[in-house]
């Protein structure tokens, strides 16, 4: 991949990362506005309602990136920077998950109340981190191009193949006419430069 394009998408990644963290910070600071208005919130509601804040966050997220991304490039390469991207947003979730399960379940410096609440929460925040896993790889396979560079280069090395194998004169007979970027040649074996 040309370094100008790995530094383009690296940079739109960090842009869709840093906007996406914030608008999870804010909307979990308004799950918990809410549940401490109606005064739940050390409860399992306010577990439940960061859960379904952060899942749809992580599906936000992966979609936008996915989007952006595959219009840069569709590289494997650029599949590989998405994922690493994606990777580091969910573990930015999860530790908005632990401490969301932290005040909903317990107390401050306190153990949690309800440790078969913990369990349960935990493994729904797994699924979500798998279905947020599942719905990238789903993509997987729109990003199997060769990187652009890599395109090039094979291109490169045909053309020169081909103009080498004109310029010997493979397959081809005498006084044939063979066309090259430097124009039209006619190959005569027989012939010295003089």
């Amino acid at each position: 991949m040309d370094p100008r394009l790995r530094e383009q998408i690296r940079l739109i990644l960090d842009d869709a990362t840093d906007r996406a963290r914030k608008a999870a910070s804010e909307r979990l600071q308004a799950v918990y506005a809410d549940r401490n208005r109606r005064g739940l919130l050390r409860s399992s509601i306010t577990v439940d309602g960061a859960i379904e804040s952060l899942e749809e966050d992580a599906s936000r997220y992966v979609a936008e990136c996915v989007d952006r991304v595959a219009a840069m490039d569709k590289s494997t390469e650029a599949f590989a920077m998405l994922a690493e991207a994606t990777q580091g947003f969910l573990t930015f979730l999860t530790a908005k998950f632990d401490d969301a399960a932290r005040k909903g379940l317990g107390g401050r410096g306190e153990q949690s109340r309800a440790p078969n609440f913990d369990d349960q929460f935990t493994k729904m925040w797994r699924e979500v981190c798998a279905r947020s896993t599942r719905q990238l790889e789903i993509h997987r396979f729109t990003f199997t191009m060769p990187s652009p560079a890599a395109e090039a280069l094979a291109s490169f090395r045909t053309r020169r193949t081909k103009a080498a194998n004109r310029l010997l004169g493979i397959g081809m007979r005498c006084g044939q006419r063979s066309r090259f970027a430097s124009g039209t040649v006619i190959f005569n074996p027989n012939h010295r430069p003089t």
